[in-house]
């Protein structure tokens, strides 16, 4: 159920919090005014809800969280911070990502993949959010990617909020205006009527190495390459631009296939080596009236035998 509970001021420093597809929150707030947790080089992986959550029915306080160099994948919602703390006051006052990628993720609950909410009740000051320099890729949640609700003290700038094909997901959802970012293949205008900046880059491929394999460097030409308020990349600065390797070969996995009218088959062209840093190829089928391709699926049409080939941008090798 729950890693590890936590009421009082902690910091992990190079831990990895591993779900093995069964802990629903690694992290867990349980305490009244519990000070400031801090995760600094740490990785998430294979939880089922919440990575870092407060008692999500309200009750409880968190000063501060700062979240950064941190990797958080193949789970749910990195973090969920709701409704009302302790005493009128904010479940989480102060709130800071930085430098921290996040992908292979989906929140099947009322969230976003980051969640933090004053809900409007909280007493005194706003509660500050502070995202900068954040990664985020292949993601999916009803409140999109960063859902940072009834807050007027907030802060997105300089991050990639990106999908491998438009699945009309939010980037952000919120109540107000954010910094330059870098939009891709989501969705930029979310129900709550929120404004980006016109510096933002939209509908531009970010334009990394292989994200399926976890390798976000930016390959030369990205749009994202010194475009930071800062004058670095925009997204999690871990991710630089990528030196070139060239492309060696491809080869088509499976490489034949026999198959029935109406069915499907998954095709990869996997590219050689693996760290090439372009992976651009082109696809080409003899006979289209026998086989169609679909995002990486191969469609039986009728009876009959043709050739599927690619070729790789790079090179040209088939």
């Amino acid at each position: 159920w729950a890693s590890i509970q936590l009421e009082s001021t902690v910091t992990f420093d190079g831990i990895t919090f591993d779900g093995n597809g069964v802990t629903k929150y690694p992290i867990y707030s349980h305490g009244k005014a519990a000070g400031t947790f801090t995760f600094k080089n740490c990785e998430f992986k294979n939880w089922t809800k919440y990575a870092i959550t407060d008692q999500s029915d309200g009750g409880y306080h968190v000063d501060s969280v700062i979240i950064e160099n941190c990797i958080f994948r193949d789970g749910a919602a990195a973090v969920y911070f709701s409704k009302k703390g302790f005493d009128g006051q904010h479940a989480c006052s102060y709130f800071k990502m930085s430098n921290t990628t996040i992908y292979n993720v989906s929140m099947t609950d009322y969230a976003g993949i980051i969640h933090v909410s004053s809900n409007g009740e909280s007493t005194g000051a706003q509660n500050e959010v502070v995202i900068d320099h954040i990664t985020m890729y292949n993601y999916t949640a009803q409140l999109g990617g960063v859902a940072i609700r009834k807050s007027n003290n907030l802060k997105v700038t300089n991050s990639i909020i990106a999908n491998p094909t438009n699945t009309n997901q939010y980037a952000l959802y919120h109540y107000t205006k954010v910094g330059k970012n870098l939009f891709y293949n989501v969705q930029l205008k979310s129900s709550d009527g929120a404004a980006y900046d016109e510096a933002s880059i939209t509908e531009q491929d970010p334009m990394f190495v292989y994200p399926a394999n976890g390798n976000f460097n930016l390959r030369p030409g990205s749009p994202a390459l010194g475009a930071a308020t800062d004058g670095k990349g925009l997204g999690d600065t871990r991710w630089g631009e990528a030196e070139l390797v060239a492309v060696t070969g491809v080869e088509l996995n499976p490489d034949s296939i026999h198959t029935y009218t109406t069915d499907t088959t998954k095709i990869e062209a996997v590219i050689l080596p693996a760290e090439a840093t372009n992976r651009n190829v082109t696809w080409a089928i003899a006979d289209p009236a026998i086989v169609k391709l679909e995002n990486g699926t191969l469609i039986a049409l009728k009876a009959g035998k043709t050739t599927v080939s690619v070729t790789t941008e790079d090179g040209g090798f088939t």
